[in-house]
């Protein structure tokens, strides 16, 4: 179990800096400023999200866990797909809603995992923050197809 969980912070810190890997080069590369401003803004919080998960006390995570069993593939993709790839702002919107929705399912299931405290209030707050950014990306891809056609 505690590797597991180990392991589990490994990758969402993993994660975490990966999205804000991705959203900075976007965002320095995009020629739309609303979407620019979007990946910055997602940039910084991305690694405030890390800070948070890199400043975990691992022994109180462990102590407050309860039976947990996660998807150890859940960070891959952001991992395998090289950003060159990602150049077109459509299909970086539709990439970073997908990874959006992973983190919310896992922060989730994480917050379910653990006894009321800090620790199950702060993956609460990674999903529901992961959620604001889904919602942003939504709202900033359909603007994107609006004014594209």
């Amino acid at each position: 179990m505690s590797d597991e969980l180990n392991e589990f912070i490994k990758k969402a810190i993993q994660r975490e800096e990966s999205s804000y890997q991705l959203y900075q080069k976007v965002g320095k590369e995009t020629k739309f400023a609303s979407a620019r401003e979007l990946f910055d803004m997602l940039a910084k919080e991305e690694l405030k999200h890390k800070a948070m998960l890199e400043n975990i006390d691992l022994e109180k995570l462990k102590a407050q866990t309860l039976n947990l069993h996660l998807d150890a593939g859940w960070d891959e993709e952001i991992q395998l797909t090289p950003l060159h790839e990602l150049g077109v702002v459509e299909e970086v919107l539709n990439f970073a809603i997908r990874k959006e929705r992973e983190a919310i399912a896992n922060y989730t299931k994480m917050a379910e995992n653990l006894r009321e405290g800090k620790a199950k209030e702060l993956f609460i707050w990674l999903a529901n923050e992961e959620k604001k950014h889904k919602e942003i990306l939504t709202r900033e891809l359909k603007k994107f197809r609006s004014s594209v056609v």
